[in-house]
């Protein structure tokens, strides 16, 4: 059996370009932190992303956070957005070039990653069908009768603005 004992990290994470601004009245970016050892889970502090600035309101939360997690020790963390894009949908060169590609795509000003539309429109190449492909993790749930988002829908309630939040991580 795994050891599992150690620091983790849990984001909710948000792809509201607005919940990435230096002042958010009502935050929804969160961190929470938990110590485990052995059966023990211990949750030492839940706050939102916003409090890394250390007080200056001016710095990017974004870039807070990627800073954080670079600089943080942690064993595992956990986001609840994607990563990826359906297997259909993937460069023919792999992953690294998904990440490159967001990486170029503009970003309207005072965003730090692209909007949900650019985004899906720029992965899905012009390709009509489906509206909303899932990923297999999401096949899998949606078979379970799990409401689910597609990472390319990018209509109401889409998942494409989280993905390309993820995918843009620094």
């Amino acid at each position: 059996m795994t050891n599992l004992d150690g620091n983790y990290l849990g984001i909710d994470f948000s792809g509201n370009h607005l919940m990435w601004r230096p002042r958010v009245a009502h935050p929804n970016v969160w961190v929470a932190k938990v110590s485990t050892d052995g059966e023990r889970r211990t949750l030492q502090s839940v706050f939102p992303v916003h409090e890394l600035d250390n007080g200056s309101a001016t710095a990017l939360p974004f870039l807070l956070l990627a800073s954080f997690l670079h600089a943080e020790k942690f064993k595992g963390a956990g986001i609840d957005a994607p990563f990826s894009v359906p297997f259909e949908f993937w460069p023919s060169d792999g992953h690294g070039t998904l990440w490159e590609s967001v990486a170029t795509m503009s970003r309207p000003q005072g965003r730090q990653f692209p909007r949900a539309h650019d985004f899906a429109e720029t992965i899905r190449r012009g390709r009509s069908e489906p509206k909303k492909p899932l990923r297999a993790t999401e096949e899998y749930w949606n078979r379970r009768k799990i409401n689910v988002r597609s990472t390319l829908w990018s209509g109401p309630r889409g998942g494409a603005a989280m993905t390309a939040a993820c995918l843009a991580t620094p």
